[in-house]
């Protein structure tokens, strides 16, 4: 199917998802572009840019993806683009392509509020494994990429219940492992696969974005996301 033609079925069932007079006009106005990769490129012409925002709250953008997914049997992300072409898409991303800046120094050691791996479930406790336990259910499962996982995981930080305690920042941190574990098992190279530096960077970004707002060391957020993946059996390659 065209591009075109899915929007037009997008929309006959996001329209009766959310009654939303302005979402609809938005949606009628998108001029969908292409699929590329794991995306659904649109574009708003120039005197409608002020539905970008009716589009891509967390509610609106879910239910088109959703149905993206219910239509094409793949899972697709909504892309709103700055531009009206594809080859405005083209020079957007070759901007998100361009290297990651050298990072900041990190600290030599955790931060004292972060508990020490015997008071955290899941961790292993003198060389005895112990089961991998979250304590929440993260913001949402899989994300179709890396773009769309961010903005869950800041979603889900604003929603979290009890965030302001230690306790509600460690279960959103539990639950945000979960979901870039989830996402990694959909965009990353499958097992045995060559590895992809352009996917490994994406990760790295996350990461150090995540622990940017939870205020967390980004090298302890990998460490989390190593063991929950291992508990599940999905070590990465031993890189010694």
């Amino acid at each position: 199917m065209e591009p075109i033609e899915i929007w037009g079925m997008v929309f006959e069932i996001v329209r009766k998802q959310l009654p939303t007079p302005t979402v609809w006009l938005a949606m009628q106005a998108v001029k969908p572009l292409t699929i590329d990769g794991n995306y659904f490129i649109a574009a708003l012409p120039p005197q409608e840019q002020y539905l970008a925002s009716s589009l891509l709250d967390d509610q609106t953008a879910t239910a088109i993806e959703e149905a993206l997914r219910e239509i094409t049997g793949r899972i697709l992300a909504f892309r709103l683009i700055r531009g009206q072409t594809l080859a405005d898409w083209e020079q957007e991303k070759a901007s998100e392509s361009a290297p990651l800046s050298e990072p900041a120094p990190t600290p030599t050691s955790a931060p004292a509020s972060v508990p020490t791996p015997t008071s955290v479930p899941g961790h292993a406790v003198m060389g005895k494994a112990a089961p991998y336990l979250p304590s929440a259910d993260p913001p949402r499962s899989v994300s179709p990429t890396w773009e769309r996982l961010n903005e869950r995981l800041m979603h889900g930080y604003k929603t979290a219940p009890f965030i302001k305690y230690p306790h509600g920042q460690a279960q959103y941190v539990l639950a945000a492992v979960q979901c870039v574990s989830d996402t990694m098992d959909v965009l990353m190279p499958p097992p045995g696969a060559p590895r992809d530096d352009q996917q490994e960077r994406a990760l790295a970004k996350v990461i150090e974005r995540l622990g940017s707002v939870v205020n967390l060391d980004p090298l302890f957020l990998s460490l989390e996301l190593l063991r929950f993946r291992g508990a599940q059996g999905k070590w990465a390659e031993n890189t010694l």
